[in-house]
C-alpha cells in the first residue's frame, strides 16, 4: 500500500509540475461569475447538514461556473460565520449538465474532505485525503486555481480523469529484464487527485501494463 502511494505521488507531482509550468493564470474563457446568490433553502437535502456542522453560522457567496473537458459545475462557496466573514468551510457544487449536487466539508487542519451526496433520503458521506497530492499542501482547495479548472487531458476538476502510464519499471512475475508500466486512474475532486485504481485487463487477468525498456 506504502508503494502504490508513493507512486501515485510521484506520477501526481510529474502531471502537476508540467502543468504548472505552462500555466501563468486563470483563462476567463473557462470561468464566469454568475449574478444569482445562493438560496440555502433550494437545496433543502443539505439543510440538516449545514446546521449539524456550523449551525446558523454560515453564509453563501455567488455562485462560480467552471468547465472541464466534459462538464460544467456550479460551485458556491460556504463561509463561516452569520455574515460570512469568516474562514472558508466548504462547498456546494452541482453538475449542471447532469444536475448532480454535493457538498463537501474542507477539515484544513487535517487536510481532508467530506462529501455529501445524496441517495433517496439518504445522506451519504464520503471522506477524500487531499495531502495524497503533492499539489494540495502549496495550493490548498482551491477551485479558482488553474489546475483545478484547465486540468488537461487527464487531471478533471471532479471525478475520474482519463488513464494513464505510470514510470517505467520491473514487471511484477516477469522474466528478468522484463519492465512494464502500469495503468492507472485517478479521482480528483475539485482539481485535487484523492485516490487511485489501477486498470484491469479485458480479460479478466489482472492489471493492465504496456510493455517498455528497463530502466538503465
Amino acid at each position: 500500500m506504502k508503494k502504490i502511494l508513493i507512486l501515485f505521488s510521484v506520477a501526481l507531482m510529474t502531471l502537476s509540475c508540467s502543468k504548472d509550468e505552462s500555466t501563468t493564470g486563470p483563462d476567463a474563457s473557462n470561468r464566469k461569475i454568475t449574478t444569482k446568490s445562493l438560496d440555502p433553502f433550494s437545496y433543502p437535502q443539505f439543510t440538516s447538514t449545514w446546521t449539524g456542522l456550523y449551525g446558523d453560522q454560515y453564509n453563501f457567496d455567488d455562485g462560480n461556473e467552471y468547465k472541464d473537458e466534459s462538464d460544467t459545475y456550479l460551485v458556491y462557496q460556504l463561509n463561516l460565520g452569520k455574515d460570512g466573514s469568516g474562514v472558508v468551510g466548504g462547498f456546494l457544487i452541482k453538475n449542471t449538465d447532469t444536475g448532480e449536487t454535493m457538498y463537501l466539508a474542507h477539515n484544513v487542519s487535517i487536510g481532508t474532505a467530506d462529501v455529501y451526496t445524496t441517495s433517496g433520503k439518504d445522506i451519504i458521506k464520503e471522506t477524500y485525503t487531499l495531502t495524497l497530492d503533492p499539489i494540495y499542501p502549496v495550493y490548498g482547495l482551491d477551485p479558482t486555481m488553474p489546475f483545478a479548472f484547465e486540468p488537461g487531458p487527464i487531471r478533471r476538476f471532479w471525478g475520474w480523469g482519463k488513464p494513464y502510464n505510470e514510470e517505467c519499471g520491473p514487471t511484477p512475475g516477469g522474466q528478468p529484464g522484463e519492465c512494464s508500466r502500469l495503468t492507472v486512474k485517478t479521482y480528483y475532486v475539485l482539481g485535487i487527485g484523492v485516490k487511485t485504481e489501477n486498470i484491469q485487463q479485458l480479460n479478466g487477468q489482472g492489471d493492465l501494463r504496456s510493455p517498455c525498456d528497463c530502466p538503465e
